[in-house]
């Protein structure tokens, strides 16, 4: 997909399908345009985009984890869809809090702490850069759907629509614990990787590097990587 984009508080100009392969299930999503403040009242796009929601069965809401205050943007999506329509507003829905590869465990906990005190539930913490919580946010929009009467539900034809898995995307990454090493899975980094001569401290270096600039070394200290440790990326394993 090549969604049409501007400089706007949100990106996506026009709403996006896409079908999803979930556990040998196809669901399909919609791409929608931010909502803004407003935009029930013709803000922004307006409600140009909010009458696409309508057809929606269930909703995910995307917040920001690096958002000051991520209440307020939770609430301003439902406040938006509320204006719009309260039936589209009590549509059944999920949370994904976005970007956790760019905060700290204890910014994500603090977070989440906030989203559940006011009452937020069915929050799922996702990275879709380090492929964090994507399977469990994916489970949970699948059974959502499925908890969906069958009344509410209509046909879509998706033969046209692009079938999206979690593998499509070549710059994925996500790091997991086996047997005592750090191990970061993905296409390019693992090329990346392969083509590194560890035994060259300036290679190394170099491999060092790109792991910074894809933030995967904040993903293996947030882990708890420490000093001495082995790293095992694209079948080779380096000392961090």
């Amino acid at each position: 997909a090549k969604p049409a984009i501007a400089d706007y508080a949100f990106t996506t100009l026009e709403p996006n399908l896409g079908v999803v392969d979930v556990h040998g299930t196809a669901l399909v999503f919609a791409d929608i345009p931010g909502l803004i403040s407003g935009a029930s009242d013709g803000k922004g796009l307006g409600d140009a985009f909010l009458r696409h929601i309508e057809r929606t069965k269930t909703l995910l809401y995307l917040i920001d984890s690096l958002s000051e205050d991520v209440v307020s943007d939770y609430r301003t999506l439902w406040q938006e869809l509320s204006s719009y329509a309260i039936d589209v507003a009590s549509k059944p829905h999920l949370v994904a809090l976005t970007r956790i590869d760019a905060i700290d465990k204890d910014t994500l906990a603090a977070q989440m702490e906030l989203l559940g005190e006011a009452g937020v539930e069915n929050v799922y913490p996702v990275s879709s850069v380090a492929h964090k919580g994507l399977d469990a946010l994916l489970s949970g929009a699948l059974d959502l759907l499925r908890s969906v009467p069958e009344d509410q539900e209509e046909d879509e034809e998706t033969d046209d629509i692009p079938t999206i898995t979690l593998g499509d995307d070549p710059d994925a990454w996500w790091v997991e614990q086996i047997s005592g090493q750090y191990v970061v899975h993905g296409e390019k980094i693992g090329r990346f990787a392969e083509r590194t001569d560890f035994s060259n401290q300036e290679a190394v270096q170099r491999f060092r590097d790109i792991l910074r600039k894809k933030g995967i070394d904040r993903e293996l200290e947030r882990l708890g990587v420490e000093r001495g440790d082995t790293i095992a990326v694209g079948g080779k394993t380096f000392q961090w």
